[in-house]
Order: C-alpha cells, then structure tokens, then sequence
C-alpha cells in the first residue's frame, strides 16, 4: 500500500520557543534545514525552515500573559499547531465541525496571506 498523494498530509509544524533565532540556528546547525520566511504578525515572529518538503517554523511571542494564541497550546516552549494540506478546505473544515472541532481563524486564500506549503488555503482548526 502507498501513500496516496490526495490523501491529506502534515506539512508544518509550528514550534513555541522563547527565542525563534536560537532555535532556527539549532536546526540549520544540526539537521542542515534551510531558512526560508522570518516574520512579525502581530504578538509574535516566526522563523520558517524548510528540509526541502516540510515547513518547520519557529515562533517566540513578545508575552504570554498577554497574548491568546500564546496560551492555546500551554505555556512555555511547546508544539504550537500543525498544518495539514488538503485538496478541499470548505469541506474538511465542516467534517471537523462535524466533530466538534472549532475553526479559529477565517480561511485564507490568497498569496498575499498565509497559506500552506503547498500554496493551498489555510485556516486554523481545532477540537474542543
């Protein structure tokens, strides 16, 4: 049986690190991935690396106490989210509704936005 290349994958993870720039060059250092986006939105930067297929981002935020995106994983360094591409975005998000997950940020589409690694729409889901 092989991987069937429709079938949904993981293609980020997003790491909760207290200092993004220190964990990016432990990465680059250790395993050679290479740095591919650092950026603010808002309460946080992110530092994005790449082993050539999968998107490794690492993000500091300025506070935990004041920030809700900070605290929704736990405090201190943590995983933060993944991301899963998948062909149909509408129709995943209602299934995961289904499900009692709730959707935490509108879907976004275009390239000036955030989007996955493949270029696909992206949105943040997650279950109750």
């Amino acid at each position: 049986m092989g991987i069937d290349d429709k079938k949904p994958k993981i293609t980020h993870i997003a790491l909760k690190v207290e200092d993004a720039d220190k964990a990016s060059k432990f990465y680059q250092e250790v395993f050679g991935f290479v740095p591919t986006d650092t950026r603010r939105d808002g309460d946080h930067v992110s530092v994005h690396l790449t082993d050539g297929e999968f998107d490794l981002a690492m993000v500091s935020f300025d506070s935990e106490e004041d920030s809700v995106m900070a605290k929704i994983a736990g405090t201190g360094p943590c995983i933060h989210h993944f991301g899963i591409d998948v062909d149909d975005m509408e129709s995943m998000v209602s299934k995961i509704k289904e499900l009692g997950g709730e959707k935490y940020s509108p879907i976004q589409a275009t390239p000036a936005e955030r989007q996955s690694s493949s270029g696909s729409p992206a949105a943040a889901v997650s279950l109750k």
